[in-house]
């Protein structure tokens, strides 16, 4: 429902699918989504392992672990229908690009995902719809969502229209630390990876007046 970002709730929608479907998971979703979208490098894994060239992995469990496990060999097929599937910058951008415009669902459907409410995401709030968080920025509002998993991570932002978009991934997830309250300590990774989403969207101007 709105509002509502779990992992266990997409793993049920992915069982709610092969429900009423009839058919695997997987198999709909690479044909219904994946195909139709186009994404030439998007796939459920068949092996723990990333196929060409590719970044290690890194986490560090809030300091918990330290040094950082390396996780660049993982079985995701644990996460079902909420991560276990692999994908680029380039496929994550052409993804949202094709669902913001309409191509993989109807207006009304695509309606139905905008309608947020406020929900706490970490040490902030956010607008959360069907899916899809709605973004703020000083040059207008963009749609997308993150993820992260053990040593991956990313994040994809794209304006309604698909011209301005965004999408990065690091290699280190986990990596703030924890204050004596167990709270979460924003790192200075953190306020970067902000800045330089604004920079990228909204240019130069905007990326100072943010930092003021």
């Amino acid at each position: 429902m709105p509002g509502s970002h779990s992992n266990t709730n997409y793993v049920l929608a992915g069982l709610l699918l092969e429900k009423v479907t009839g058919e695997d998971a997987e198999r709909y979703i690479t044909r219904e989504v994946i195909r139709r979208a186009s994404l030439r490098h998007t796939s459920f894994p068949r092996t723990p392992h990333l196929p060409g060239p590719h970044s290690r992995a890194y986490t560090s469990l809030f300091g918990l672990v330290d040094p950082p496990r390396d996780y660049s060999v993982y079985n995701m097929s644990w996460a079902s229908t909420a991560g276990a599937i692999m994908s680029t910058m380039d496929d994550l951008n052409r993804f949202f690009r094709a669902l913001l415009r309409g191509e993989l669902i109807g207006a009304a459907q695509l309606a139905e995902m905008q309608k947020t409410v406020t929900m706490q995401v970490g040490q902030d709030k956010a607008d959360y719809g069907l899916g899809i968080y709605a973004f703020d920025l000083p040059c207008g509002r963009f749609w997308g969502h993150n993820g992260r998993v053990f040593g991956m991570g990313t994040r994809s932002v794209s304006s309604r229209d698909g011209h301005r978009q965004l999408s990065f991934g690091i290699n280190s997830t986990w990596y703030q630390r924890l204050d004596e309250n167990g709270n979460v300590e924003p790192s200075p990774i953190d306020f970067a990876l902000v800045k330089h989403e604004v920079l990228a969207l909204c240019g130069p101007g905007a990326a100072t007046a943010n930092a003021t």
